[in-house]
Parts: structure tokens; sequence; C-alpha cells
């Protein structure tokens, strides 16, 4: 609501702009008509980044209200993997991995044998 009130008063200058070139344009010359047209264009444009600007800032302020409760909730699932003796917890509305034993990351054990050019089916 506060996003829409910002950019009002801006998307009514171009509405009225647009509207008052309508009723205008077919008694303007050709050089004021594609300068109205270039006026519009580029209010038209600096109301999308006014647009953009303001998408960004609320992305941002609902990343930051929502990270809280994020780590809080990742702290809680992390909790109960190790009270519950769990290795790895997944979220079954996307199958990624909420929650892992850290022992259980091979990642370097790859890297270095990437590095070495081991064959995969090598030794174990």
């Amino acid at each position: 609501a506060q996003m829409r009130a910002q950019i009002q008063p801006a998307t009514d200058s171009l509405d009225q702009m647009i509207s008052a070139y309508e009723a205008q344009s077919l008694t303007l010359s050709p050089e004021a008509r594609q300068r109205r047209e270039a006026e519009i264009v580029g209010k038209r444009e600096e109301l999308q980044q006014m647009a953009a600007t303001l998408d960004q800032q609320a992305n941002a302020r609902r990343a930051e209200l929502v990270q809280p409760i994020m780590d809080r909730v990742s702290g809680m699932i992390e909790q109960i993997r190790i009270d519950g003796g769990y290795a790895i917890i997944f979220d079954v509305a996307d199958g990624s991995i909420v929650a892992a034993d850290p022992t259980l990351d091979l990642t370097e054990e790859v890297l270095r044998r990437l590095q070495a050019g081991a064959a995969p089916g090598g030794d174990r």
C-alpha cells in the first residue's frame, strides 16, 4: 500500500500526459508530436525504474523481516536432527536437504580425488 502511494502520483502524471497527447495529437506539428512522444516514453521509463527500485526495496525489507524467523527454524531443525540422531533431514516439498550431519559432506574428498586425477569407481 505504501509502495502504491509512492508511485501513484507518477502514474497519474503519465496518464495525464498520455490523455493530453491523445487529445492534441491531431493538431500538433510532427516535431511537437515527436517531442511529446519522447516525453511520454521518458516518463514511462522513469516510472518503470521507480517501480523496480521500490520493488527491490520491498524485497529487501521482506527478506530482512523473514531472515530471523528462518534462522530460528533452521536452528530448531538442526537441533531436532542432533537430538533424534538423524543424519539428514529433507524438505519434502522440494526434496532439498534442510539439515545434515557435516561429517557426511564429501565435497573435500571429491575435490581431492578430482585434483589427483582419480577415475570414477577407483579405490574407496
